[in-house]
């Protein structure tokens, strides 16, 4: 959701012999002997589509803000999953992971209650011999001549990854290496292992019955809260929203950026035709489709949809409209308020089986998210100093091939969010997301002063790797940038932040707008794309804040000095 930024498939532009300069990493074997812990099987309501090649297609910019989009560079080994990929194109998009037995997936049992009992298992001796054909044009396959189990046992009772010296945790991760997130190579270990390396309780989780007394268990939105009904948050949903009544809510004709899970490749195709996509039996789906960016500004839904009362208090930019609307009306003001992008209420179509790869929303945003229909499985890294330090780097290097799940193993937990659940995250957690069920949810993304200063650092970063890929790759793709940031603070500065700082006598915050002032005055920089401010405005503009600081420290200094006047002593009479 939220854009957060992710990583873009980083190699399509390059010719193979580009691409595949260097060694390719050895696949290791998906089938080996059985390990000491093994990974209970998947049920039959999990939906894995065939794979696709990942640099078949070619992305297509997308028309709406793609920060919830994530492109993930190919493998250094995808061509040589060439032959696999071209032997699961026709696969059927229901088949599943299931044993022949009882079914024993905890990841099921406490995720889905409604089970696709007629979906076709997908067994160990498909996947192997769909593999195999590689080793004729020369190629190393992903499954070792040493495979462990006889050729027809289900996926259920033959582990794709085997430990031998190493953890289970190590051997997991390193079956996902050279697989594309989302891929079909991908899911098929990701699902086997995702309940048991991605439990790690050190990332705080609230968990509330419903949103009364929100203020009091939200604060200041430090962790993450999962609200199991939306009762006492003062949000509005239209209840009759669903697949066949959204031509109603949402204009059939408008065009949204879709992306393609299986290859995370963009494209464009009309809020219509990918109505027609969810009305399709999973049998007939041709891929399967996330759509991230559905804007509902000037949509009938955008005037049902009423945001959660928390964001409506802690928006920035909230705050700053009702400032510039107060204003007296000038071109100034008038493209200012042109300038606020509407990404606090965005609708999300996800078909099932889709999978969002790693990220951090854009510039840092919190995110608020409702589940309306279906469900959705978050997996978090907490914001730490440490972490995103770990992710910036992971995204700072263009041919980094590696995963953001493996370099941060051990730090993740998973979030099950079923019908209903209302989730705030906090800005600059990292998450990856697996959607189980066909599903619609309202979401969106908003600044908060208390993450001031993890959303400058986060905006600058993403300008920074901008930069970086436009001189690296010629790549001149913004989308994953928040639009106008830098306009955006300065008007902050100057509409909201400032009038503050003149009536502090009357404020009790403090210390808290100090604080506020002192990252502004650190972060803010006159830029050519701070239009319409001018240079000298913006030198003005800091000024006023120094002044201003200055002044309410030598206030309260006054205040806090001992009074030296009072009553003059008594004189000693004299006898």
């Amino acid at each position: 959701m939220g854009n957060m930024f992710t990583k873009n498939a980083k190699c399509q532009d390059e010719t193979p012999d580009q691409r595949d300069s260097s060694p390719a990493p050895t696949i290791p074997a998906r089938a080996a002997a059985t390990p000491a812990t093994t990974s209970p099987p998947i049920s039959s309501s999990t939906t894995l589509a065939a794979d696709h090649q990942p640099r078949s297609l070619p992305p297509v910019p997308s028309p709406t803000p793609a920060h919830l989009l994530p492109m993930r560079r190919p493998p250094r080994g995808a061509s040589f999953l060439a032959p696999v990929i071209s032997s699961l194109q026709n696969r059927r998009l229901d088949q599943q992971f299931t044993s022949s037995g009882t079914q024993t997936d905890a990841l099921n049992e406490e995720s889905s209650d409604d089970s696709d009992e007629d979906d076709a298992p997908v067994t160990t001796r498909q996947l192997r011999s769909s593999r195999q054909s590689s080793s004729t044009s020369g190629s190393t396959g992903p499954s070792g001549s040493g495979s462990a189990g006889s050729s027809g046992s289900p996926i259920a009772k033959q582990p794709l990854y085997g430990t031998g010296l190493m953890s289970p945790q190590a051997a997991f991760f390193k079956s996902l290496r050279s697989t594309l997130p989302g891929s079909y190579a991908f899911m098929t270990v990701f699902l086997q292992g995702a309940h048991l390396h991605f439990e790690n309780d050190e990332v705080p989780v609230h968990y509330h019955a419903d949103g009364r007394n929100y203020k009091q268990l939200i604060g200041d939105l430090k962790e993450i809260h999962v609200f199991h009904n939306m009762d006492g948050l003062d949000m509005k949903v239209p209840k009759d929203l669903s697949i066949s009544t959204m031509p109603r809510y949402i204009n059939p004709g408008i065009e949204v950026g879709v992306n393609d899970s299986q290859t995370q490749n963009r494209m464009n195709m009309t809020v219509g035709e990918l109505i027609k996509e969810f009305r399709k039996e999973v049998a007939q789906r041709s891929t399967i489709l996330n759509n991230l960016t559905t804007l509902t500004d000037g949509q009938l839904l955008d005037r049902h949809l009423q945001l959660p009362a928390f964001v409506r208090e802690h928006s920035m930019l909230d705050k700053l409209e009702e400032a510039l609307k107060k204003q007296p009306s000038s071109p100034k003001i008038t493209d200012l308020l042109k300038k606020i992008p509407k990404y606090q209420k965005f609708l999300f179509l996800s078909l099932k089986g889709c999978f969002t790869d790693g990220h951090i929303d854009m510039a840092s945003t919190s995110v608020y998210s409702h589940i309306h229909e279906g469900e959705k499985h978050f997996f978090f890294a907490k914001n730490t100093p440490e972490n995103i330090e770990v992710f910036k780097n992971y995204e700072k290097d263009f041919y980094n091939y590696s995963w953001i799940g493996e370099l941060l193993a051990g730090q993740w937990r998973r979030v099950i969010l079923k019908k209903g659940t209302t989730i705030f995250i906090p800005g600059s957690y990292i998450h990856f997301v697996w959607t189980p069920k066909d599903t619609i949810m309202i979401g969106g993304n908003f600044f908060m002063e208390k993450n001031l200063e993890q959303q400058f650092d986060i905006a600058k970063f993403e300008e920074e790797k901008y930069a970086k890929r436009l001189q690296e790759t010629g790549e001149n793709d913004r989308s994953h940038l928040f639009p106008h940031f830098p306009q955006l603070m300065w008007a902050y500065a100057e509409f909201v932040l400032i009038p503050r700082l003149q009536n502090y006598q009357n404020a009790t915050d403090t210390d808290h707008l100090l604080s506020m002032t002192a990252v502004f005055l650190k972060e803010l920089k006159p830029t050519i794309e701070s239009l319409p401010y001018r240079e000298q405005e913006m030198k003005n503009l800091k000024e006023r804040m120094k002044q201003m600081v200055q002044e309410i420290k030598s206030e309260r200094r006054k205040r806090s000095m001992p009074s030296t006047s009072g009553p003059a002593p008594a004189k000693k009479s004299k006898k």
